[in-house]
């Protein structure tokens, strides 16, 4: 039974075990500060403590700049594999979402249809949780039987709460399933930089809020902190430490 504990990089939060980790990090898009921010600070942290890294992306991404520089970076560390594109569906409707979403569920269970693939990773990592959320609170994770965690970048449904923004139908519904999406017993936590949508998650009536943290914009992190190793004791609990690279 692995052990795990908490830890901060720049881009998030990582669940680690002490000595070894097998780590899936599942993030389709090169494009952005995605690949080149996020996935590089997450595999700079896992590199560090000789932990075996996978990048799961699409086909498109294979051969983006940012990509193909983090592969020289890091070398046989760091491996690719890839999966399917996503479709592409047309407006912006709620129904539209879930179709997207439940195409790159599929795209992502395909990839591990085999029982066996799934046991060669400890942990799964969702660099966009949002890619993925809706449906994994109805239909559980793609790949069954493993841990996994992530954060969501641009959530609106709570903005009205906050006089943020005008009221959306689909509001409730992604509220509901938010908290569906927390009560999953093999999600580890949820990484969030909108601290309104923090308070939200912590705030509204939600029993499983410990679930999730608040993390800085990978973007808006001085240098300084990007280097080094920062051991520092969480004052939310002081069981957990949090590293900050």
């Amino acid at each position: 039974m692995i052990k795990y504990h908490l830890f901060h990089t720049s881009s998030g939060l990582i669940i680690y075990d002490e000595l070894f980790m097998r780590l899936l990090i599942v993030e389709p898009n090169a494009d952005g500060h995605s690949m080149i921010l996020y996935v590089r600070h997450i595999v700079d942290a896992a590199v560090k403590r000789g932990w075996v890294v996978t990048l799961l992306t699409t086909k498109k991404s294979m051969h983006h700049e940012s990509l193909l520089f983090l592969k020289n970076r890091y070398g046989y560390r760091f491996d690719v594999i890839c999966m399917a594109d996503s479709k592409q569906y047309s407006g912006g409707s709620t129904l539209s979402l879930i179709m997207k979403q439940y195409n790159m569920y599929c795209n992502i269970k395909n990839k591990f249809n085999n029982p066996s693939r799934s046991d060669e990773y400890d942990l799964i990592y969702y660099v966009s949780l949002d890619n993925i959320d809706k449906v994994i609170s109805l239909l559980g994770c793609p790949i069954k039987g493993v841990p996994y965690m992530g954060m969501i970048m641009s959530p609106k449904f709570h903005r009205h709460k906050f006089g943020l923004g005008l009221k959306s139908r689909s509001d409730v519904l992604f509220s509901c399933l938010f908290k569906r999406l927390l009560s999953m017993k093999l999600l580890l936590g949820v990484t969030v930089i909108d601290e309104y949508f923090y308070l939200f998650a912590k705030n509204n009536g939600n029993i499983y809020g410990e679930k999730v943290y608040r993390v800085s914009d990978v973007g808006e992190i001085k240098t300084e902190y990007c280097q080094g190793d920062i051991l520092d004791k969480s004052d939310r609990d002081c069981s957990r430490f949090y590293i900050h690279f």
